[in-house]
């Protein structure tokens, strides 16, 4: 390896290492809580690792990650350095990939001519700005995020494996070596399946590379590469599998609120958001107030911006493939979700953005680099033609000598000189930027009044930082927050359930069963309603009340640990039925080993005997 692409690999890893190393100690947060301590299928590796998951959570139809959290706390049980250490180690990993994906295509026939000699420069430039980038901060600190992490270093993995398997094949005995590098691209292609749906787009992007950069052709690409690309289409079972299993139907799909057209011309405003966020990162939040569209006339611009784009990204696959390549990079990996399947629980999500912002920063690191390479190159010509000039050569023969050289590479010197300033410039601001962000994800009542102060109207930002603000005993403001979401989502259960908690801590438990009750009532099928509720009624002596919510919070929700350890503890106290309490004891330590009432109820017996 090259002095100078090693330098690069190790500046990439100390200096993103570094800089979201900040972020080690960040708490559990928003749906952290769901994935990781509350997910009974991360406790032990097996068969439900891979096939069972919360409902409706993050981890639901995406195997690896669940098999991922599995193994962080195997390693370390809930200590949450450990699972932002594996996040660094992700993104870091997708960083020195992006600089051989992109290294390896700069210096391939087609642009070793434009970029060939800067293309380790360019590499470097486009992993550091990446990957340094602010927009980055919330797929890295916000650890269920690993979804896109994991996503985006298995599609990074597939593109260049198959890139390292087609130039192999042009090697002489390399179809031995083709052959294992095109098993491993079909192999990181399921892994990334088996991550998050949005893969979904890869066998897509490298049909479209292997066509820009190996085959010249589709025709051709197929002809020779058919049984690869009929393997990479396998692997979309996956996706068919988690969509059948129904991982997300109470937030993604059809007959939510939002429809395919409204929902598409709502996308086209988020996707210029995006852009624009790629270029100044700031407002970043966690989520968004964002409306939809309910017409043409709400995003008739938006919709010019984006068409126009999608329409010069077709054209440039056709005339130009490479130029082309970056264009579908954006709207293929996006297009899942951005385009007309609503997502109605986050219509905007900057995680999103992690892959698709590397066309972004490449597209602009090459065409400054362009620039300046032009600037230096007008300029040697202008000294060339004058000296020319001066030495008495006629004007046809200068001009011929002129048309001679405009093929000659750019000058060397100042180009770089500028480009290595202009990038470490660059990569301090945005440093800078992701530290300070990192900062407001270190502390969750700072996440989420920042949140708030940013999209006042957003229904999550307020739950969230009411259920923020109870942590921190500051109850009657979180009360207050409570009431403003219940005016924007007067029939969400979960909102119920908040104003229910805060009640309950504030000691109004009749209130508190009020506020359950109608959540119940909403959804009758949400188990900590009946279990809260249940506590409430407990804490008024209503103990046999309290067992029938508490048998009904298990029956919906047999892993429910702290539904099994209260009824235990309340079948006790009543001198109930000593079996079931026995039963309900041991399910709530097989699911939380260590839980808190449970052993505080087993050392009393123990002890009682």
């Amino acid at each position: 390896m090259r002095p100078r692409c090693l330098f690069s690999l190790v500046s990439i890893v100390l200096l993103v290492g570094a800089v979201f190393s900040v972020g080690l100690e960040a708490p559990f947060i928003f749906d952290d809580t769901h994935s990781i301590p509350e997910n009974p299928f991360i406790r032990a590796i097996n068969w439900d690792t891979l096939v069972s998951a919360p409902e409706q959570g993050t981890t639901a139809g995406r195997p690896v990650v669940q098999l991922s959290l599995a193994l962080n706390y195997a390693l370390h049980g809930l200590d949450v350095r450990g699972y932002h250490a594996f996040n660094i180690l992700l993104h870091v990993g997708a960083c020195l990939l992006l600089f051989d994906l992109v290294r390896r295509v700069l210096s391939t026939p087609r642009y070793a001519r434009h970029f060939g000699s800067a293309a380790t420069g360019i590499a470097t430039a486009t992993a550091l700005i990446w990957g340094l980038h602010p927009l980055q901060t919330e797929a890295v600190t916000y650890i269920i995020q690993r979804t896109e992490l994991l996503k985006g270093v298995f599609l990074l993995a597939t593109m260049d494996l198959a890139l390292m398997g087609f130039a192999a094949e042009r090697r002489p005995g390399g179809e031995r070596a083709a052959r294992g590098l095109l098993i491993g691209a079909v192999a990181t292609c399921l892994l990334g399946m088996g991550s998050k749906e949005s893969m979904v787009g890869a066998p897509l992007l490298v049909l479209l590379a292997d066509r820009a950069f190996a085959s010249g052709s589709f025709r051709e690409a197929w002809r020779r590469h058919r049984a690869f690309y009929l393997a990479l289409a396998l692997t979309w079972t996956v996706v068919v599998w988690a969509v059948a299993r129904g991982s997300r139907t109470g937030s993604v799909g059809f007959g939510l609120g939002v429809g395919a057209f409204e929902n598409l011309l709502t996308q086209a405003g988020v996707l210029v958001w995006y852009l624009r966020l790629s270029i100044w990162p700031e407002p970043l939040s966690i989520t968004y107030d964002w409306p939809v569209a309910q017409g043409l006339g709400d995003a008739w611009l938006t919709v010019s911006i984006m068409t126009l784009l999608f329409a010069v990204t077709v054209a440039a696959i056709v005339r130009r493939p490479g130029l082309g390549l970056l264009g579908a990079w954006f709207f293929v990996i996006l297009g899942p979700t951005s385009s007309f399947v609503p997502i109605t629980s986050e219509m905007v999500a900057e995680r999103r953005m992690y892959l698709p912002l590397a066309a972004v920063v490449l597209l602009v690191v090459c065409v400054v680099w362009q620039v300046l390479s032009a600037l230096a190159s007008w300029r040697r010509d202008a000294r060339a033609e004058a000296a020319l000039q001066a030495q008495g050569v006629p004007p046809d023969e200068v001009r011929a000598t002129m048309l001679a050289r405009a093929d000659d590479p750019a000058p060397a010197g100042w180009p770089r000189v500028v480009a290595a300033v202009l990038v470490g410039a660059v990569v301090i601001v945005a440093s800078l930027g992701t530290t300070s962000r990192i900062a407001v994800f270190n502390d969750d009542l700072t996440l989420w009044t920042d949140t708030l102060s940013k999209q006042p109207r957003s229904y999550y930002a307020l739950t969230n930082t009411a259920s923020v603000l109870r942590e921190h005993a500051r109850r009657d403001e979180a009360l207050a927050l409570y009431q403003r979401a219940l005016e924007l989502e007067p029939d969400n259960p979960d909102n119920h359930i908040g104003v229910g908690n805060t009640l309950m801590e504030l000691h109004a438990y009749e209130a508190a069963i009020a506020a359950y009750d109608r959540a119940v009532r909403l959804a009758p099928r949400i188990a900590s309603a009946h279990h809260n509720r249940a506590l409430a009624l407990a804490h008024l002596a209503r103990f046999d009340e309290a067992i029938v919510g508490l048998r009904r919070a298990v029956e919906l929700d047999p892993d429910y640990a702290d539904a099994h350890a209260n009824l235990a503890v309340l079948l006790v106290r009543t001198d109930g039925d000593g079996d079931a309490a026995a039963f309900h004891l041991s399910e709530a330590l097989r699911l939380v080993p260590g839980h808190g009432a449970a052993t505080q109820l087993l050392a009393s017996l123990r002890a009682g005997a």
